[in-house]
């Protein structure tokens, strides 16, 4: 029975929410009342449901949002969603592959599963990969900030460095302190905030649109550079009315490489999805016609919470899209400075990235000290394993050490002996240490897509697509599912090159 790692011990306790928590009071509830079992199952199951797709819309939604439009733009309004429909599908083939094994194995972390099935040195990568993609969407959530003080016209009034001196202050009021907190539970707020703010965001979007588009923008400070460079070019060719909308990309194949990492990494939310799945209820729930498992349950929640961030993605794609021909590489620079109902939607989602930046922060910082302390030495049951032998039987061996291992993983998870065995001094380090080193990123890329683009052509294609295709590989469930795994694994690794090339291309020959 292996031991529970650092970081599956910090998904398992820290990832649950309210709704989450909320699925066992309506089941249990359910379990009480006995007049109408169909009926309290079918409540029971919806409630589930219901706050299961609330938690996998929270995992996949953030600050990708923001650029979508530009990479949508890029591939035309019908390359573009097809793109993004695609991205759709494979999202959900990959989870109904990691919840299929997660289900067969009883293991529900990512790096456990990976392990189980591809041996220790897959996990090894996949963790790295875990920290990088991490970093990057931290690095991108700091973009944004300093985008959303420039648009607002809130920077220091300083003739140089403004955009530069203004994020650092935010970093050390907000972004920092949250970063050092030892657990999420604080933050559970943010997912919330989160979702109002997507929402919000859409619908000032629709509004603009509707209202505001035949008006110019207004003068922005000039002390910006992000907004700055994109408004001589908005300006002058925004609102020209000849200038036809494109259905497929402009540039044929390149602009569709160039689209696909950002919509790739929109829909990344493999890694989470497993402590989603641990949480819905392990007995099968009824109703009148069938009966539902908790794999089918999970196949439920996957295609209704991927269709819910799809249709937000997709609507706010075609308003920015349908408001101008010249898409920003953040969405929010189309609507500077912010008025009406804008502001509000800016100032909320400036809220959810300062809030949600931590959450990457956290589990870079767990993977970090779970990398560390996997190297230190673990206690032995007997260090002399030749005397083991001669006293015990093989299989009391196994069992003797499965009662360590229990009281070991069982020690773990009381909060009296966590906190003794709690390093501060490594924690406050790390955590320092990997927020000041997203910020500085931040101020050396001040473009979010080309952080997005880079995450989507690596990470988000090894973590989203790759690993969960050679996960269903190994599985070889059926033969649909074995062609479904293969096309994960060699469609997201060529995409995944490509896209990273074309990135670095584009990015360097600017």
């Amino acid at each position: 029975m292996p031991t529970e790692d650092p970081l599956a011990q910090h998904r398992r306790t820290e990832t649950n929410t309210d709704i989450a928590r909320l699925m066992y009071d309506t089941e249990d509830a359910a379990d009480q009342e006995n007049d109408s079992p169909h009926s309290n199952d079918d409540t029971a199951r919806r409630t589930v449901v219901m706050g299961a797709v609330a938690n996998l819309c929270s995992a996949t939604l953030g600050a990708g949002i923001l650029s979508l439009p530009f990479s949508m733009q890029q591939a035309g309004y019908l390359g573009g969603t097809l793109l993004l429909l695609m991205s759709a599908w494979s999202t959900r083939a990959s989870i109904d592959i990691l919840t299929h094994a997660a289900d067969s194995y009883h293991i529900y972390t990512y790096e456990g599963v990976v392990e189980k099935c591809l041996g220790r040195a897959t996990r090894n990568v996949v963790e790295w990969s875990i920290l990088v993609f991490c970093i990057g969407c931290a690095v991108a959530y700091c973009i944004a900030v300093g985008d959303i003080l420039e648009i607002s016209g809130l920077l220091l009034p300083l003739q140089h460095g403004a955009r530069e001196a203004s994020m650092v202050l935010v970093w050390m009021l907000a972004m920092m302190p949250l970063s050092l907190l030892r657990t999420m539970k604080s933050l559970q707020f943010s997912s919330t905030i989160g979702l109002a703010s997507i929402s919000t965001l859409v619908f000032a979007a629709f509004v603009h649109l509707v209202e505001d588009r035949n008006d110019p923008p207004d003068a922005i400070p000039t002390n910006t550079t992000n907004v700055t460079a994109w408004n001589s070019l908005f300006v002058e060719a925004s609102y020209d009315s000849s200038v036809p909308r494109r259905l497929w990309p402009e540039h044929g194949v390149i602009s569709i490489l160039q689209a696909c990492p950002i919509i790739l990494f929109a829909f990344c939310c493999q890694v989470n999805v497993l402590a989603i799945f641990e949480e819905l209820p392990s007995r099968t729930l009824h109703n009148e016609n069938a009966v539902i498992d908790k794999f089918d349950l999970m196949s439920r929640v996957t295609k209704y919470g991927v269709g819910v961030c799809a249709v937000l993605y997709t609507s706010l794609s075609w308003i920015v899209m349908a408001d101008t021909d010249h898409v920003p590489p953040n969405a929010l620079l189309l609507y500077a400075p912010p008025k009406g109902i804008m502001q509000v939607a800016t100032a909320g989602m400036a809220a959810a990235v300062i809030t949600a930046f931590p959450l990457n922060i956290f589990p870079a910082r767990v993977s970090i000290l779970s990398m560390l302390q996997r190297k230190k030495p673990r206690r032995e049951l007997v260090p002399n394993s030749t005397l083991t032998q001669a006293l015990l039987e093989n299989h009391e061996v196994e069992a003797a050490a499965d009662v360590v291992e229990e009281e070991e993983t069982a020690s773990s998870h009381d909060p009296a002996i966590e906190d003794e065995r709690h390093d501060w001094k490594q924690h406050l380090f790390w955590s320092i240490f990997v927020s000041a080193l997203s910020l500085g990123m931040a101020l050396l890329i001040p473009d979010i897509s080309v952080v997005f683009s880079l995450l989507g052509g690596t990470t988000s294609s090894l973590l989203g697509f790759c690993v969960p295709g050679a996960l269903g590989i190994h599985m070889n469930q059926n033969r649909t599912s074995l062609v479904i795994s293969w096309f994960l694994l060699v469609g997201g690794g060529i995409l995944g090159f490509l896209t990273t090339a074309v990135t670095i291309y584009t990015t360097f020959t600017k």
